[in-house]
């Protein structure tokens, strides 16, 4: 399962109000980290006996996958049933700006709350953008209307082109329409004809309000 199918996933089982936080590193292709220790606690006490010191070690961004690779150490003593020395090391995936943005989007979309930095253990808010590094989301469900309005000047623009184009075939009908009634008008022994045209005006008008009604909501 990739990224978005799991937002994806997540968010259908959301409530429309609900949030769902989520850890991840912004980093872009150019960026580079330091290897070295980026965390460490302990030793504490552990409940049953003992104690336990945990360490978190940063190896850097590998060349080929851009995949930021961490090891993690725990070293207990006197813990029953525990190893002394416990490790695993895994490669944390990386997500540039750009196509985190898109990931979101594919998902169904997200109302980014708050963006926290993961390395404070405060965790004080940081803007969203390329290389953020690593953070915490709070996100929520982002509603339709407001998707829409993300889409700016060029998404407005080809609305209010494809209203106009969609509109256009009415309003020729309904000028067309208001000819034949006004002629008919001008024509009184032919009352039937002219009843006949007077009551395809009156459909073509109401095409013409159909259409007026169409663009206005595809220009909103």
């Amino acid at each position: 399962m990739d990224a978005a199918e799991h937002l994806r996933s997540m968010r259908q089982r959301m409530s429309p109000r609900g949030i769902y936080i989520l850890g991840l590193a912004v980093r872009e292709p150019g960026d580079t980290i330091e290897t070295g220790v980026v965390f460490e606690r302990g030793p504490v006490d552990i409940a049953g006996g003992g104690f336990a010191a945990l360490r978190t070690e940063s190896l850097g961004l590998q060349p080929v996958t851009n995949c930021e690779r961490i090891r993690q150490i725990a070293i207990t003593a006197n813990v029953p049933d525990a190893p002394p020395v416990i490790a695993e090391q895994y490669d944390l995936i990386t997500f540039p700006f750009a196509i985190l943005r898109d990931v979101l989007d594919l998902a169904g979309g997200f109302e980014v709350l708050a963006c926290l930095d993961a390395t404070d253990e405060d965790l004080p808010q940081v803007r969203l953008g390329k290389g953020a590094g690593d953070v915490v989301l709070v996100l929520r469900p982002a509603k339709a209307t407001a998707r829409a309005r993300r889409g700016g000047k060029a998404a407005r623009k080809a609305a209010r082109k494809k209203a106009a184009k969609a509109s256009s075939p009415a309003q020729a009908k309904a000028t067309k329409s208001a000819k034949a009634t006004k002629s008919a008008k001008a024509a009184p022994p032919a009352r039937a004809k002219a009843s006949g045209v007077k009551a395809s005006g009156a459909k073509a008008s109401g095409a013409k309000a159909s259409g007026a009604k169409a663009s206005g909501a595809k220009t909103r």
